[in-house]
């Protein structure tokens, strides 16, 4: 398994930044990709730029899963 660091590196090598957007969004990114790449066939060379895309995407939502900080409500108080 590639390591969060070395995934953000190939992220960025594409010009991908997973702090761009938030997981969900990258998840319907990744899912708009799918349907441009079944809508061109497999036989369309944009297929392999669709599938890489796709790929990256999904990607991205996991990174972005894996290091959000989630804040702590207003609620909760540190305790002393």
């Amino acid at each position: 398994m590639i390591s969060d660091n070395m995934l953000d590196k190939i992220l960025k090598s594409r010009d991908i930044d997973y702090r761009d957007l938030l997981p969900i969004d990258w998840l319907q990114l990744a899912l708009d990709t799918e349907e441009q790449k079944r809508a061109c066939g497999a036989l369309d060379p944009a297929f392999v730029y669709f599938s890489e895309r796709q790929s990256d995407c999904e990607k991205a939502a996991a990174l972005a899963e894996r290091r959000m900080v989630i804040p702590k409500s207003e609620n909760e108080k540190p305790q002393s």
